[in-house]
């Protein structure tokens, strides 16, 4: 049978000698253990930039030139 009185003692005991740090620590280790256990054992790499952005910068002294050498058309001009 399960004594409450001794239950109630020892939860107050360990609730007694519980610190903001140890509880801190506790819960790291919780939240790793949670993803431990969702993603395994292994190790994480880092990417080196955004995954997900498709900026990127142009090389330096890279000159970009644009240019139209068609000549416009009569009819076209008309049209519009």
């Amino acid at each position: 049978m399960i004594d409450l009185k001794e239950l109630e003692r020892r939860l107050d005991e360990a609730l007694a000698n519980e610190t903001s740090e140890s509880l801190s620590s506790w819960l790291q280790n919780q939240r790793k253990d949670n993803l431990e256990s969702f993603l395994g054992v292994g190790c994480l790499a880092k990417f080196r930039g955004n995954p997900y952005s498709f900026s990127m910068d142009s090389p330096k002294d890279t000159v970009y030139h644009t240019s139209n050498n068609n000549e416009p058309s009569e009819f076209l001009a008309k049209a519009a």
